[in-house]
């Protein structure tokens, strides 16, 4: 009984540690999505988008900000993942986003994932665009295991971390 309990526990634990916020949509396309919860307005949240020099073709109304995010490395320079796979290790990569406000939370939606080829080899040349659905989805129209399992898991902290509000010094309440 001891066994079971902690294989059970095991499972639960990895599943929850292995969440990502990558769906594939009812026409086939991966999406990246997750909602952050912050008091911020479109106000505040655009002079960071504007500012941050990641993002270009910026357009802005009155519940939503879209934008391309301009190509950026997968991996930082300290990073080594053996186990990712090649097509985005050796890649950049970019996408549309549309981040959407509502009371006290905003919604980024990534779509159009490209993967951005950095060096020629045999299998692609460099500045070659792969939209990441031809790596990532099997022919029975869900993830690879192998690109779900490490890969999107990689990807997954570089999105979510470029879309999470932080106030601005020149903002802070400190005195």
């Amino acid at each position: 009984m001891r066994k079971i309990a902690t294989l059970l526990c095991l499972l639960i634990g990895y599943s929850c540690f292995a969440q990502h916020h990558f769906q594939i949509t009812e026409n086939a396309k991966i999406i990246w999505q997750k909602i952050y919860e912050a008091s911020v307005s479109i106000n505040e949240y655009q002079e960071i988008i504007l500012n941050s020099g990641k993002y270009k073709d910026i357009v802005i109304t009155d519940d939503k900000i879209t934008c391309w995010i301009n190509e950026c490395p997968i991996l930082e320079s300290h990073q080594n993942y053996s186990n990712m796979s090649i097509f985005a290790r050796d890649s950049n990569i970019k996408g549309f986003a549309t981040i959407q406000f509502k009371d006290g939370r905003y919604r980024v939606t990534i779509e159009q994932i490209q993967l951005i080829q950095k060096y020629d080899s045999s299998l692609s040349r460099k500045g070659e665009i792969t939209l990441i659905e031809g790596p990532a989805i099997n022919r029975k129209g869900v993830f690879n295991k192998m690109v779900e399992g490490n890969t999107l898991m990689i990807i997954e902290p570089l999105f979510a971390k470029m879309f999470e509000y932080k106030k601005p010094a020149h903002l802070s309440d400190e005195w």
